[in-house]
């Protein structure tokens, strides 16, 4: 056991009354819980061990181990995932799809439904996607689904996600309101869609109404530098202004964050 903890933190923050992670890349630690030191020494043991065997280029028996160990310790509730997991961003670093959807298809059955569930619901159905994509689609959503799953405790479907549960996804993948520079075009493409389609399913056309107009197209440029990178000091108003959108029932721009790059 290890008395330095790199690779997490003691969780902080709830979203629904529930415990959750808006961290890209710790692992978060659930306070008060039976055994919590040993918890939060055994996660660094873990990631130290999966780190090992991924620098080794081998050990597939022990990453599926960890991965495993990790998950049962989120179904415990002793544990949160990291929101980069799903990007590679997290202390884990690469995580492979294939052997991720082998886990959760083994350790977590009933969530395999979920993806099911979301080819079948009208929401989805509304899209008309046929085929291959259809498939592709159902696929994407699951997956950010699983990746706000495990960031949180409780998230059985998606008639339980919350513009909360969005906002700390979109927040963890951007930098002072600008997309981070390892997101492709296709993953915030992705993360857009899927958050319109939560937007029909909850039959509601103002949810995470503030992120679907920038999600589709808006990053910061090169022409354009960001004045709030520049000058930390002024981090406030960025706060401000989100606040100030969310507030506001009508918006007049298309992209209404290039206001703050305009004032």
């Amino acid at each position: 056991m290890t008395d330095i903890f790199k690779f997490s933190f003691v969780a902080d923050t709830k979203i629904g009354g529930e415990w959750a992670n808006q961290s890209l890349s710790l692992f978060a630690v659930i306070p008060g819980t039976p055994d919590f030191e040993e918890t939060r020494a055994l996660v660094e043991d873990l990631v130290k061990t999966y780190r090992d065997a991924a620098a080794n280029k081998g050990g597939s028996a022990e990453k599926n181990e960890v991965l495993s160990t990790l998950y049962e310790l989120h179904a415990r509730q002793l544990i949160l995932w990291p929101l980069g997991t799903h990007y590679d961003q997290s202390v884990l670093g690469h995580v492979d799809g294939r052997r991720f959807f082998r886990l959760v298809a083994q350790d977590d059955p009933n969530v395999m439904g979920v993806r099911e569930y979301i080819e079948t619901c009208a929401a989805f159905q509304k899209a008309r996607y046929a085929g291959t994509l259809a498939r592709t689609r159902s696929n994407e959503y699951w997956l950010l689904f699983i990746t706000m799953r495990l960031a949180t405790i409780g998230l059985t479907g998606i008639a339980r996600i919350t513009e909360d549960h969005v906002f700390a996804l979109f927040t963890s993948l951007k930098i002072y309101g600008a997309w981070a520079d390892w997101l492709s075009k296709l993953q915030r493409r992705a993360v857009a869609r899927f958050t319109r389609f939560l937007s029909v399913y909850h039959d509601n056309p103002l949810f995470a109404s503030s992120f679907l107009n920038p999600a589709r197209s808006f990053r910061a440029g090169k022409r354009v530098p960001d004045p709030l990178a520049a000058n930390p000091h002024l981090l406030w108003l960025y706060t401000s202004f989100e606040i100030w959108l969310d507030e506001s029932v009508i918006m007049t721009k298309s992209v209404p964050r290039m206001g703050r790059r305009s004032a």
